[in-house]
């Protein structure tokens, strides 16, 4: 009889500890929840269906983003960016298209952060072969056509695929640097 009785109570206390530790992750779930529907709140301005397009001095398109929502924070100069598409255009080559879930700008579109399934393409033309660029996170400077990670990468090019943790790439002249465990696979 001894036995079960310390056997129920260990049970019980069991039950309590468990119960304790999901109260407590409940709450503070809801606690972030309740603090990023705040922080979202707090914007100056929000829009939907966003396109957005950078010319150069000639009068070129350079630029062309396109987002379904960005919400604006003055007070910390940052926007968030819901599905961000980023076109940046080179002249005799094909654009480059880089696509996320999330993104979120500072200093007015100078730097864009993008996180969550990030998906960069140039498609083949005359000057080029189709590059794929795969990652979950990428610091893209379109004014200066550059951009960095130190996430995992994959890059695919026809006959070519290559992997790292890492990269920064220079859209000019494409050359992607991989930062660290780079390795690659040739099938030609």
């Amino acid at each position: 009889m001894l036995a079960y009785k310390k056997t129920s109570i260990f049970f019980w206390l069991c039950c309590w500890v468990i119960l304790s530790v999901l109260y407590n992750l409940l709450m503070t779930a809801q606690s972030s929840e309740k603090e990023s529907f705040s922080n979202k709140l707090n914007f100056d301005s929000q829009m939907h269906d966003i396109t957005l397009t950078q010319f150069d001095e000639t009068g070129a398109i350079k630029n062309f983003i396109t987002a379904a929502t960005m919400t604006h924070f003055e007070k910390q100069d940052r926007m968030l960016i819901d599905n961000p598409v980023i076109v940046m255009h080179k002249p005799n080559k094909q654009a480059w298209t880089i696509r996320a879930k999330t993104g979120k700008s500072i200093n007015n579109m100078e730097r864009i952060d993008l996180s969550d399934d990030v998906y960069i393409k140039q498609p083949s033309g005359p000057n080029n072969t189709e590059t794929i660029i795969e990652t979950q996170a990428l610091t893209v400077y379109p004014e200066k056509d550059f951009a960095e990670t130190k996430a995992y990468i994959v890059i695919t090019q026809p006959d070519v695929k290559m992997q790292s943790t890492g990269m920064i790439a220079d859209f000019k002249t494409k050359k992607f640097t991989l930062l660290k465990n780079a390795r690659g696979q040739y099938a030609g």
